[in-house]
């Protein structure tokens, strides 16, 4: 994936400055959370990413667009501006892929 980068994907939904984009289309969405840990001068940290990883965008968007015209929110997104991992790693086995990656995580100390 050597167009891989970060940046806003307009027309995304939760659009971000720190989405994994291919290319100009958003791939995954990050998230942060900094919290002070009470007593301490330290600090906790809770960060994720999400990925859609089979199909296209077209049906996930349509679902995130029915839900901003029920909320009457006016806003609404593009499949354009999104692309799944099974579109940006057309040779990836994701029957094959994902449960190993599952086992792996399970694993994760």
């Amino acid at each position: 994936m050597a167009d891989a980068n970060l940046g806003a994907a307009p027309g995304a939904y939760c659009d971000g400055r720190f989405n994994v984009r291919i290319g100009e289309c958003k791939l995954v969405g990050t998230a942060q959370r900094w919290r002070r840990v009470r007593g301490s001068r330290d600090m906790a940290m809770l960060a994720h990413g999400a990925m859609q990883v089979g199909e296209t965008p077209e049906a996930l968007v349509e679902v995130v667009n029915g839900f901003q015209a029920a909320i009457g929110d006016p806003q609404r997104f593009s499949p354009a501006s999104h692309v799944a991992l099974c579109q940006a790693l057309p040779c990836l086995d994701l029957e094959a892929a994902l449960p190993r990656l599952l086992r792996r995580l399970a694993e994760f100390e």
